[in-house]
């Protein structure tokens, strides 16, 4: 839906078809990049919550419990 509104906006205001396309490909590239940063941070600070709140000194963190 994004990449469309990107594509259909460029067309417009350039009206060259390739631009378009060019442009398009460029914003998917940078959503899925954006993505997963966001999903790996939010991997990375779930993971190190857990660690820290529900282990003890001496007991393993672990998701099975």
């Amino acid at each position: 839906m994004t990449l469309g509104a990107v594509a259909i906006s460029i067309y417009g205001a350039t009206g060259s078809l390739w631009i378009a396309v060019a442009w398009t490909i460029v914003a998917l590239v940078l959503l899925q990049a954006a993505y997963f940063v966001l999903v790996l941070g939010l991997v990375y600070w779930s993971r190190d919550g857990d660690q820290a709140s529900e282990a003890g000194p001496n007991e393993p963190a672990s998701h099975l419990a």
